[in-house]
């Protein structure tokens, strides 16, 4: 980096914008000086770039040829060309993703764990249980909603008489910002306490969320990494294991390194992974999830052909540590047709949003938007909402059925700006949809920006688009 100081100002200024200073402000007469300060250059972060960002499903006589580039960058945004001869690996999403990986003393399964508590204990008495209605109150706001999971870790002897450090409960009631009630089983009855719980402190009564681990039973995952002391024991880093149907919901899985053994993988309790290791992704099944060796300009590259007929979002990661992780998706889409049921009546071709949570809910979000070729590639989630956001539902119902539909437009179709109560032409669409993009923080569209399809896939025909408020 450069530093420049001008006398006369009394201002120092590093870098381009000390060169705008001088040729702006700097006068005859003036004194400069120069401070040329070489950091060394170190590898610092990982950029992945994709052959392609969208797809159409293929096929084993007509598969796609799929690859992904890592390249190590220093802390200039340069090739760092010194990590040539060192070992990335590849592999899909990430499923601890910051979080912390903890299994059950009892029943094989395991979960992930927000890395820090949702309530700051500064003192005595921050969060109380009382054994009448079985609420808990906490003296500042603990941000849970209903369906909500939750797990103790260090716990006072007043919960842990109560309830079980290090099992999963689920918030049954969140009247106000500081009260609620937890329940055993999704759907269930409320927990009772048995006596009134005064005796949290600020190092004991420590509560986490736990997250949705988003796996499914035909997931597999893989640990990178370091893995504790615990986690050793029954399990090994880079080595595939399956995710079992026995015990899966949408935050507990049970893992065995076999796809087709009915028996869970055996293990003692594992708590005492950090954010820092026991790192898990899910196993990228098409690539088989290789390392591969540094080149001499700091990329590293891995091809596949693609087979896949269904769509689906593919995301591959790049793994060298926590600090240095990397991830890009490429969605494979399928095109719209009736025979693709969207639950209840709804189909592909067919469908609007739904306010329900039930199994004929459908919600949609705009992925990709080519302009200049007129299409939308458009995710469609459908079916039962999971208990985390619909406080009706019976049970921890895990995910949603997703679709990656691909819709094109022109300028014979019907356009409508508000879910049908406003006419628009295609410009006044494209306008509408530029403004839906940029209002997103994101800089991508929200769900509910597209609000209902009616398609025709022949340019002759007229299709309908409804967007969203």
């Amino acid at each position: 980096s450069i530093v420049v100081t001008d006398d006369n100002a009394g201002t120092t200024l590093t870098s381009a914008k000390a060169v705008g200073y001088a040729g702006h402000f700097m006068s005859t007469g003036s004194t400069v000086e120069f401070d040329f300060t070489d950091d060394a250059i170190a590898y610092n972060t990982t950029a992945l770039a994709t052959n392609l960002s969208s797809y159409k499903a293929g096929s084993t006589l007509l598969p796609v040829a799929r690859s992904v580039t890592s390249t190590n960058l220093d802390q200039y945004g340069n090739v760092h060309t010194a990590s040539a001869g060192n070992t990335v690996q590849f592999q899909g999403a990430a499923v601890t993703n910051g979080g912390i990986f903890e299994c059950h003393n009892t029943g094989d399964l395991c979960y992930i764990r927000s890395a820090t508590s949702f309530l700051a204990l500064a003192g005595d008495d921050e969060i109380t249980g009382e054994a009448d209605d079985e609420t808990w109150t906490t003296a500042v706001a603990h941000g849970l909603s209903v369906g909500d999971a939750i797990v103790f870790d260090a716990v006072s002897s007043h919960v842990d008489a109560q309830i079980n450090a290090d099992t999963i409960y689920y918030v049954k009631a969140s009247a106000a910002t500081t009260t609620f009630t937890l329940e055993a089983t999704a759907g269930g009855s409320a927990t009772a306490l048995g006596a009134d719980i005064t005796d949290c402190t600020a190092s004991t009564c420590t509560a986490y969320q736990v997250l949705a681990h988003n796996l499914t039973d035909s997931d597999s995952i893989m640990f990178r990494g370091t893995l504790g002391s615990e986690a050793d024991v029954s399990i090994n880093k880079d080595t595939r294991y399956y995710i079992r149907t026995t015990g899966l919901t949408a935050h507990t899985f049970g893992m065995d390194t076999t796809s087709n053994n009915t028996a869970l993988l055996a293990h003692a309790q594992i708590d005492n992974c950090t954010a820092a290791n026991c790192d898990a992704f899910k196993y990228h099944a098409a690539s088989t999830s290789p390392d591969r060796i540094i080149g001499p300009d700091g990329t590293a590259s891995v091809a596949w052909n693609d087979t896949t007929s269904t769509n689906g979002a593919d995301t591959v990661s790049v793994y060298v540590s926590t600090t240095k992780e990397a991830a890009k998706t490429s969605y494979r889409y399928i095109l719209p047709v009736s025979g693709t049921a969207l639950g209840g009546a709804a189909t592909a071709v067919a469908w609007a949003e739904s306010a329900g949570a039930g199994a004929n809910h459908v919600t949609a979000t705009p992925l990709v938007w080519d302009n200049a070729n007129n299409t939308l590639l458009v995710q469609v989630n459908h079916g039962v909402v999971p208990i985390a956001v619909n406080a009706a539902a019976a049970d921890d119902a895990g995910l949603q059925s997703v679709e990656y539909l691909l819709y094109t437009y022109d300028a014979g179709d019907q356009f409508n700006l508000t879910e049908g109560s406003t006419a628009t032409t295609l410009a006044g669409f494209e306008l509408q949809l530029t403004a839906h993009l940029n209002a997103a923080t994101i800089g991508a569209f929200a769900s509910g920006d597209l609000a209902a399809v009616t398609y025709q896939a022949l340019a002759a025909n007229t299709s309908v688009f409804s967007l969203g408020t």
